[in-house]
C-alpha cells in the first residue's frame, strides 16, 4: 500500500479507536499491519500520486473540521505511514535489514494485479473518508 492509504487508514482508525496520542501510535503502526496484509500492488504506476492527492485532502479536511481531535487523527496518520521508512533507510545503506513484520516476511503481504490493486486502495480511502467525515 501506498504512503498516502496508510495515512488515511491510520488516521481514521485512530479518530474511531484511539483516546490519547500514545493510543493514535499504537492503532496508526497496527492499521500498517492491517493494510500490508490487503493484496496490493506498490508498483502500479500513479497510484503513488493518487493517493497522495486523496491524503493531502484528508489533511486539509481535518485541519478546517471543528469536530473531534484532529491532533489524535495526524499522529495516527503519520505512524501509519512510519513503518515505510524502513524502506527508504535500506536503499540508503543506513539500516541493513527490515524489521516491520511485513516486511520481514512474517506477516504476508499478498500481491494483486494492477487493476485490482488500484481498485483495493482507492476502496480502503474512500470507506475511511465515509468513516472520518
Amino acid at each position: 500500500m501506498t504512503p498516502g492509504t496508510h495515512f488515511v487508514f491510520g488516521s481514521s482508525m485512530s479518530q474511531v479507536l484511539a483516546k490519547n496520542e500514545l493510543s493514535a501510535i499504537l492503532v496508526g503502526l497496527s492499521s500498517h499491519a492491517l493494510l500490508d496484509a490487503i493484496p496490493h500492488n506498490d508498483s502500479v504506476k500513479g497510484i503513488s500520486l493518487v493517493t497522495a492527492v486523496g491524503a493531502v485532502v484528508y489533511a486539509y479536511k481535518l485541519f478546517n473540521s471543528e469536530e473531534g481531535d484532529n491532533l489524535i487523527a495526524i499522529i495516527g496518520g503519520l505512524a501509519g505511514m512510519l513503518p515505510d521508512l524502513e524502506h527508504t533507510l535500506k536503499k540508503t545503506g543506513l539500516i541493513a535489514r527490515s524489521y516491520y513484520p511485513t516486511h520481514t516476511g512474517l506477516i504476508h503481504q499478498p500481491k494483486a494485479e494492477p487493476n485490482t490493486a488500484l481498485i483495493m486502495e482507492l476502496g480502503v480511502s474512500t470507506l475511511c473518508f465515509k468513516i472520518a467525515f
